[in-house]
């Protein structure tokens, strides 16, 4: 297992994976719950034939991305074994069935197709106060500290989280590799609202870094509470 403090590493290191993986000259890409705007290279999207799979009509009208858009859920959605890569970013949090996404996306994927995955981790600070704290809460964390203003508006982050049985490192492996997947780079990272926090908020930034500090500490450093998200990527085989 991998990690990083760095964001910035952390996503070079996942497009370098994904390039390294992706056989296919212009490949066709399946974004799920990719919405309004993609984390992949712009230079692979010009490539590539990409459709967009969202349960926001809102989010897909600013879609300005994709070569197709679906209004659906990517707990139902496939395109058997025509997919080269399926990209599913900061959505499995927000899926009441993180298994049938995952078989979704195997059906998807060609022989030798890459998934990749990333989203916060659950059992960091992070998740930890998102799981126990209430939807207003979050709303209120992205109006205030983050300085979004449009924030729970229809179409805007956050959303209702759910972090469903099956987004842990573990139970997310096995269910690939019973569906034929092979895990090729597990990566752990520190996400976005530290960072935010930094800018905007310094006092509960060291606040903050003193909590996980204390809790790595006292767990012997066992669950990495600092790092905040993961990403995957997998192979169907």
């Amino acid at each position: 297992m991998l990690y990083s403090r760095t964001l910035a590493r952390a996503f070079d290191l996942a497009n370098m994976m994904i390039e390294a993986n992706l056989s296919a000259e212009k490949p066709y890409i399946y974004e799920a719950g990719g919405g309004s705007r993609s984390a992949l290279p712009q230079a692979l999207l010009d490539r590539a034939r990409t459709v967009v799979v969202d349960i926001s009509q809102e989010q897909l009208e600013k879609c300005d991305y994709a070569d197709e858009t679906v209004l659906g859920s990517v707990e139902e959605w496939h395109d058997d074994g025509n997919v080269d890569l399926v990209s599913c970013i900061n959505v499995l949090e927000h899926v009441a069935d993180v298994e049938s996404s995952l078989r979704c996306f195997s059906k998807s994927l060609k022989p030798g197709g890459i998934l990749f995955v990333a989203s916060p981790r659950k059992n960091s600070l992070q998740g930890i106060v998102t799981r126990f704290s209430p939807h207003w809460f979050h709303v209120w964390y992205y109006r205030n500290i983050k300085g979004d203003p449009r924030a729970g508006t229809p179409g805007n982050a956050p959303f209702s989280v759910c972090f469903a049985h099956g987004i842990e490192k573990g139970p997310m492996t096995d269910i690939l590799r019973h569906e034929g997947l092979k895990i090729l780079c597990f990566f752990e990272y520190e996400g976005t609202h530290a960072r935010t926090l930094w800018r905007r908020k310094r006092p509960l930034y060291y606040a903050y870094r003193a909590v996980t500090a204390v809790a790595d500490f006292v767990t012997f450093g066992i669950f990495k509470f600092g790092l905040s998200d993961f990403w995957m990527v997998a192979r169907k085989m």
